[in-house]
């Protein structure tokens, strides 16, 4: 195990990986499939991992700090330049012209530089696009 330091620190005020008393307040509440009120203060699946982290889904945050986020990514200033390698580098190919690197998944070539991750919860969904190589990326967020 290895210990990064962070290049550039970010500004992400609003963001936090176990809930905080802010991201109580202004969570926004979510709904079924079926349209109806998710309790998600007294919901089974928002309470087993309430104060913990879940690398995959511990992330609270808004779109205007993931953005600061992805800008950082796709400008490479968080970690080394050893660390990018191994984290946009093929870890695993699924099938083939897809692969993963590390919490990303991507294709052969010509879109080697385009990165994927989405996920879900009851009541939300994200999911985000960074083309490293022409800086530019997307991220979508919604409820339902």
């Amino acid at each position: 195990m290895f210990q990064e330091r962070i290049a550039q620190p970010l500004d992400m005020e609003h963001s936090a990986f176990i809930q905080t008393e802010y991201t109580r307040k202004h969570k926004a509440q979510p709904y079924d499939g079926n349209s109806n009120l998710i309790d998600w203060q007294n919901d089974y699946w928002y309470l087993k991992d309430n104060e913990k982290f879940v690398a995959p889904s511990s992330l609270h945050s808004e779109v205007i700090d993931f953005t600061k986020w992805m800008i950082a990514e796709m400008n490479k200033r968080l970690l080394s330049k050893e660390s990018y390698n191994e984290l946009l580098k093929v870890h695993s190919t699924p099938k083939k012209g897809k692969y993963y690197a590390l919490g990303f998944e991507t294709f052969e070539k010509p879109y080697h530089t385009l990165f994927f991750h989405g996920g879900n919860n009851d009541g939300f969904t994200g999911a985000y696009i960074l083309d490293v190589k022409k800086k530019m990326g997307i991220c979508i967020v919604y409820k339902f």
